[in-house]
């Protein structure tokens, strides 16, 4: 049985969840450039850990990958960025947001954590979602996205919009050092 087959109940009450607040779809389109606008973060991670924007000064760049526990496409690439993460080069790394694990909500946190050990992407911090956050991502309509930032949480270039590994490692070789 695969993790998909696995959380298969959750994937279609997060779906149902998420489809209902019209904030976020599962899918593969192209979001367009996000140069230039800064994403701020101050919530906790998966482990109830505070989370700041100073998380983004750790490194010189940072890939954001934007995820939920009830998309199969999501899901199905974990694999793939816990390899990216274990490779990743000394100036960057890489982050995950929830964006159907709130933080003020224990609701789906075992579902994500248990998503993370069993694809191995349990190396990488991932973060939950709050109103805030929620709101500089709504102009991110499907999930997964995955965006670019520097150091200061400023967006570089396009969202990368659809599970696409081949495209993340073409980012991380234009600016991994």
């Amino acid at each position: 049985m695969n993790v998909v087959e696995k959380y298969r109940k959750t994937i279609i009450a997060g779906l149902l969840f998420i489809l209902s607040l019209c904030m976020f779809g599962c899918g593969n389109a192209n979001s367009g450039d996000t140069k230039g606008i800064t994403l701020t973060v101050d919530t906790v991670d998966l482990n109830g850990e505070a989370v700041t924007s100073e998380v983004f000064k750790d490194k010189e760049y940072t890939l954001v990958n934007i995820w939920g526990t009830f998309c199969g496409p999501c899901i199905e690439e974990m694999p793939g960025l816990a390899d990216i993460a274990a490779q990743m080069p000394d100036n960057m790394q890489i982050i995950g947001i929830v964006c159907d694990v709130y933080e003020d909500s224990d609701e789906s946190v075992d579902d994500a954590l248990n998503i993370l050990e069993e694809s191995g992407a349990d190396n990488f911090r991932h973060l939950r979602i709050n109103d805030e956050l929620a709101e500089q991502l709504k102009q991110f309509k499907f999930v997964p996205t995955t965006i670019l930032v520097n150091s200061e949480g400023e967006m570089v270039g396009k969202a990368i919009t659809g599970a696409d590994i081949n495209a993340y490692k073409e980012l991380i070789e234009t600016y991994g050092q």
